[in-house]
């Protein structure tokens, strides 16, 4: 009877054992579990890709001034092929309608509490100003956040020609296109000035997107 007790023992202890064996070797495993993350912007990449191209940029008066040149017309030239500032949230600035047609400004230089870009990027700053489907004109509300796609049109240059394609005064962050290295830490602050979009739609921000990671 006893040895009995103790065999039987000692086999629950093998497959207690062996079980905490394949346990540790599943977790240790590399590759085989997955987490959901948050997805990088387009223009997280895009602004990374470019800083790590122009990494002594911000070495003085010339450099500076060569990389905003390339990156104005690196940026023009991306927008027109895919709209890289999908997922940004942005904000109502003013909304009309003119000759059957909405047309509204949004802004990214208020960003909703809590949200932060990655990739050393402490700021990114534009105005869009754009037509939208009449469906869209009485649903945007002007205390929300948005996301939106479309296709570029053309850089709007000034505030004037934002307030007559608008059809109202309104005001815009900047017009410039630029980027500046922050003086207290290695984050840039990217301004992207007044673009003008035909947007096909807007969307709640929601949050960034999340996706699948093995680890």
């Amino acid at each position: 009877m006893k040895q009995n007790i103790l065999t039987t023992l000692r086999k629950g202890i093998a497959i207690f054992v062996l079980a905490i064996i394949l346990l540790t070797s599943c977790i240790n495993k590399p590759g085989e579990r997955t987490r959901l993350v948050e997805k990088e912007l387009p223009i997280e990449t895009f602004i990374k890709s470019f800083v790590d191209e122009h990494k002594d940029f911000n070495t003085n008066d010339i450099t500076r001034e060569k990389a905003n040149n390339d990156f104005c017309r690196i940026l023009l030239d991306t927008l027109e092929k895919d709209n890289i500032l999908k997922g940004i949230p942005v904000k109502l600035s003013g909304i009309s309608e003119k000759d059957g047609k909405c047309t509204v400004q949004f802004r990214s230089w208020i960003t909703p509490s809590g949200f932060e870009y990655k990739n050393n990027i402490y700021e990114v700053y534009f105005d869009i100003v754009g037509t939208i489907p009449d469906s869209l004109a009485t649903v945007i509300n002007d205390k929300e956040y948005y996301t939106f796609d479309g296709k570029f049109v053309s850089r709007v240059d000034g505030i004037r020609l934002l307030e007559v394609l608008l059809g109202k005064n309104t005001t815009a962050y900047t017009n410039s296109i630029c980027i500046e290295q922050q003086t207290w830490n290695d984050k840039v602050n990217v301004s992207m000035g007044i673009l003008y979009f035909d947007i096909n739609n807007v969307q709640p921000f929601k949050g960034r997107e999340k996706v699948e990671e093995k680890y």
